[in-house]
């Protein structure tokens, strides 16, 4: 079965209505002075390192969910991983603190782990909350506030060519 993308239009469902003015790949609904996004961004893994896209999230978003949509696996490179997270060089940026590490050689969609274990969790640490070294572990959203890091990243350490995938990101836009 395909995906279908929105890029324009206007929809109704019960006492929602879509929101206006979202980033191409965005669907969004309003509910009084809350709008739920939902972002769906394509990977690029054609260079090595931090790449951004042209997509940031806008002061006071409440990030819910980020999930990788593995539309095709690597399968060529050694290290089939990658990293998602806000850009690093932007004030308290985390190239990883989404989804760190997480697998892109299966096909289907990941998101990232609350192990306790530092080797098997994937979820990144802007997305935790509690001790990394305790049992209480648990997921939290992620409030992008005043000056901080709002553009959206991906990290690779070596070329994925065969990958085709896309970043999901739910989040809120609150006001």
């Amino acid at each position: 079965m395909g995906k279908a993308r929105v890029t324009k239009g206007q929809a109704v469902v019960g006492s929602l209505a879509a929101a206006g003015a979202v980033q191409a790949g965005s669907v969004g609904f309003t509910c009084a002075s809350v709008a739920l996004r939902l972002a769906r961004i394509p990977v690029s893994c054609a260079t090595t390192g931090e790449r951004t896209y042209a997509f940031t999230f806008p002061v006071g978003a409440v990030i819910q969910r980020v999930y990788l949509d593995v539309n095709t696996q690597e399968s060529t490179a050694s290290a089939k991983t990658i990293d998602i997270g806000l850009l690093s060089s932007e004030t308290s940026g985390d190239a990883d603190g989404f989804l760190d590490g997480v697998s892109t050689a299966s096909a289907g969609i990941v998101q990232g782990s609350t192990a306790i274990s530092a080797a098997a969790r994937t979820l990144g640490v802007i997305m935790l909350d509690g001790s990394t070294a305790s049992s209480d572990l648990s997921r939290k959203d992620h409030i992008v506030r005043g000056a901080n890091a709002v553009t959206l990243s991906s990290t690779v350490s070596e070329l994925q060519t065969e990958l085709v995938a896309d970043i999901v990101v739910q989040y809120l836009c609150v006001g």
